[in-house]
């Protein structure tokens, strides 16, 4: 059997950014953003109950501290969500199925090898859910930028750390970077 590769042509490439109270696996989660690289009508974005991510997820110090020096617009949207965490996960699964049946061709991306994707795993497990997507198939959008730092990001449209914002913003220079490897 040939291992799948995000390269294929029929890889489906998916940018994860999330938006937290933390920085490892275990943090409490914020939103969800996703966006697919080829499609961009595909995408998924959802913001959840900081009190239900709380209880079953923890929060970092400071990283609340650096909440609260970000500006107040952009912090209360962060801390907007009214939705619990458990259906928020049960719908990105779903959004990944929906998008790509086959896990063999299904590849997550995030901005930091330990970042989205361990941290979204975790929240996974403590549910007893199981993670939408290969573990071999998460994948490092920093790494990506690292070996191709030519290769500059297009200017940015929005603001940083809204989760679908960023996905989006990531999902787009992620492309162009693979369209030159």
């Amino acid at each position: 059997m040939v291992r799948a590769s995000f390269q294929d042509q029929d890889a489906v490439n998916v940018m994860l950014d999330l938006e937290t109270l933390g920085t490892s696996a275990g943090c409490a989660i914020l939103s969800i953003g996703a966006q697919t690289f080829r499609n961009l009508s595909r995408f998924y974005y959802e913001k959840i109950d900081p009190k239900d991510s709380r209880l079953y997820l923890r929060e970092d110090i400071d990283t609340l501290r650096w909440w609260h020096q970000q500006d107040f617009r952009m912090r209360d949207e962060a801390f907007s969500g009214t939705k619990d965490l458990l259906p928020v996960l049960v719908n990105f699964a779903a959004f990944l199925k929906d998008i790509s049946p086959d896990l063999d061709k299904l590849f997550v991306w995030g901005n930091g090898a330990d970042f989205d994707p361990p941290i979204l795993a975790y929240a996974y497990e403590r549910f007893d859910r199981p993670i939408p997507w290969k573990p071999y198939h998460a994948l490092c959008y920093r790494t990506l930028k690292e070996l191709l730092p030519q290769v500059k990001a297009p200017p940015r449209a929005s603001a940083a750390h809204h989760a679908l914002e960023d996905a989006i913003y990531q999902a787009e220079h992620a492309a162009l970077l693979l369209q030159v490897l």
